[in-house]
């Protein structure tokens, strides 16, 4: 459906959750079983810094007191046009949107939560979080390094503030197992959200009755 079939905004699902999560992937794998937009909000963050004329890393030789000022700036900026970015992305396909955010909520991000149908966190041991990233690191070691400290620090502050976030949401909330295989991440979602198998089974009809969930 676009948006010449449908005048009202698109509704969708964000989920969160730390580095290493499984939350990408999950995200993927559930858009295309149920037809819907798939949307990586890093994509249109590192757009939205562009924009607004910041570079992805820090300046370097920055102490830390003057980082955290840089990155509080820097936030206060940048979040709003990515609220927009994304408000954008959303409205210009026109179908139900899986949005998979990243582990801080930005700032502007209250422009989109009329959208949400629910907010999925994405909940994974530490330890098979920090598996991950390295598996998928490859050579590059020092990206490893950032991903796996922001995945322990996540426990210190940012889970609390998704927390909070999704605590003031008026959709529903639902957390799932995070350490599941994607398929079982996948049918766990569906079982709490019922209008997501009805999603996968019309677009299986529209398909010709072909099975997508594999």
């Amino acid at each position: 459906m676009n948006k010449e079939q449908n005048n009202e905004m698109p509704r969708g699902i964000r989920l969160f959750g730390p580095p290493g999560s499984g939350k990408s992937t999950f995200a993927k794998k559930l858009a295309e079983n149920i037809g819907a937009h798939f949307i990586e909000q890093d994509d249109y963050y590192a757009q939205a810094l562009a924009d607004c004329g910041y570079a992805r890393r820090l300046p370097q030789n920055m102490t830390k007191e003057d980082a955290e000022k840089f990155r509080e700036e820097r936030r206060k900026i940048v979040g709003p046009r990515l609220a927009e970015l994304l408000q954008e992305a959303i409205s210009d396909d026109g179908r139900f949107f899986v949005l998979d955010g990243a582990f801080t909520i930005f700032e502007g991000a209250e422009q989109l939560e009329h959208m949400f149908d629910g907010a999925v966190c994405v909940d994974t041991p530490l330890e098979t979080r920090k598996q991950r990233i390295i598996e998928r690191g490859g050579d590059d070691t020092e990206h490893i390094r950032r991903c796996t400290a922001k995945t322990t620090e996540y426990e210190n502050g940012p889970r609390q503030c998704e927390d909070e976030w999704a605590e003031r949401l008026s959709c529903d909330k639902h957390t799932i197992n995070g350490d599941a295989t994607t398929s079982e991440m996948v049918q766990e979602i569906m079982n709490k959200m019922p209008q997501l198998q009805e999603m996968m089974l019309a677009k299986q009809k529209n398909a010709g009755g072909k099975d997508g969930t594999e």
